[in-house]
């Protein structure tokens, strides 16, 4: 490929490349010069003298540069690097030839190659060109980077734009109504208002008023999560109780949406577990509720406990809707909601990703199983102590 020179020195402060450079020939010597070229220059080199040799090295690595000779006894140097594309996409090709003319020149670079030597050549020149090839593929990595972390952040811009149609939608409906039943109220004559009448819309805005607070709750659950502020005060307390509670406090909501919602299994009061009461609760509130929401009438919600290799596994288990296997996985992220926008129910998203961070916060994990249009079953684990 050329005769002795001086040797082509690396920079100290360029990085190296990610993946190792190719060199094809079916030339010998041009090969052990070229290779030498490029080890001299600090570079990890992989000199091969076939095209079926070249192809099974592609299999093996992912390289940066390819320098190939145009024409080989088995093939063509275009043909080898198109094929390193196809396994790598950002690995760049050099076409080297004793067959120059501006033709082939065109060709070669229309076929995909990213330059072009001619033989013979002096080490300067091969250096010259691998140099820009390897430049290249630091520029096609890093657009390629780029490219993943501006998706990422158009993805969670979009969560929270959703997020901030979310809170305003969930806000303005509660907040209408203790607005116009408080200008309702202050509008009525003392003398013609009913007690009844009070009576309902001071409930009413009771109950605007709760809604609010528990948003404002969960929002502030969720930053507090974040930032590592949730303290829990943990103590020894029976599982069955914890489920029985939860059950018990969802009991009428159920019956009004025609559901059976019920403990299962027997009370087992050996089945201990070290948590915060009210961050369980809470838990178990958002999984019941959950299962509420996605359960027709005439269904059932059963929750129940298991012991588990020094846990307790809870259940709640419903016979919904049930979620799809593209949603399942993303369920526990934060703003979340599965399924299409017309089929998604109120609320701000950040129930299960709160839920996920208490129970991770006692050391436990939480997961989900679901079949669509046969239910679903949310699990998840408590550390477990021994009874007194």
């Amino acid at each position: 490929m050329g005769s002795g020179e001086q040797r082509a020195e690396l920079p100290a402060d360029e990085p190296q490349p990610p993946g190792p450079i190719l060199v094809v020939d079916d030339d010998e010597e041009g090969l052990v010069y070229a290779r030498s070229v490029l080890e001299k220059a600090g570079r990890q080199v992989i000199a091969v003298s076939s095209a079926r040799a070249a192809c099974e090295e592609i299999r093996r690595h992912e390289f940066a540069v390819v320098v190939s000779d145009l024409r080989l006894a088995e093939g063509s140097g275009l043909d080898i690097i198109a094929f390193a594309r196809e396994h790598s996409p950002l690995s760049v090709g050099v076409i080297v030839t004793a067959y120059g003319s501006v033709d082939s020149a065109l060709q070669a670079l229309r076929e995909g190659a990213f330059d072009y030597v001619l033989k013979p050549f002096t080490s300067e020149v091969l250096f010259a060109a691998v140099r820009r090839a390897l430049e290249h593929h630091r520029l096609k990595a890093a657009l390629v980077r780029q490219t993943v972390r501006l998706e990422d952040s158009r993805s969670r811009l979009g969560r929270h734009l959703r997020l901030l149609e979310n809170i305003s939608h969930e806000f303005k409906n509660p907040l209408s109504v203790v607005y116009g039943y408080a200008t309702h109220l202050l509008h009525q004559e003392a003398s013609v208002r009913r007690p009844e009448d009070l009576r309902q819309g001071l409930s009413t805005i009771r109950k605007g008023a709760e809604r609010l607070t528990a948003l404002l709750g969960e929002l502030l659950d969720a930053v507090r999560l974040t930032n590592g502020k949730i303290e829990l005060h943990i103590e020894m307390v029976t599982a069955w109780a914890l489920i029985q509670e939860a059950v018990a406090e969802h009991c009428l909501a159920a019956q009004a949406r025609g559901l059976c919602l019920q403990c299962e299994g027997l009370p087992d009061s050996r089945l201990l577990v070290r948590a915060d009461i009210h961050r369980v609760q809470q838990v178990l509130a958002n999984l019941i509720a959950n299962a509420l929401k996605f359960t027709r009438p005439g269904g059932a919600i059963r929750v129940s406990i298991t012991p588990e290799a020094g846990f307790v596994r809870f259940c709640v288990r419903d016979t919904g809707v049930g979620i799809a296997p593209q949603d399942l996985a993303l369920i526990f992220e934060r703003f979340y909601q599965a399924g299409k926008p017309a089929d998604q129910q109120p609320g701000l998203g950040l129930g299960l990703e709160i839920s996920r961070g208490l129970v991770e916060l006692h050391g436990g994990r939480i997961w989900a199983e679901s079949e669509p249009a046969h239910g679903s079953s949310f699990f998840f684990t408590l550390p477990a102590c021994a009874p007194r």
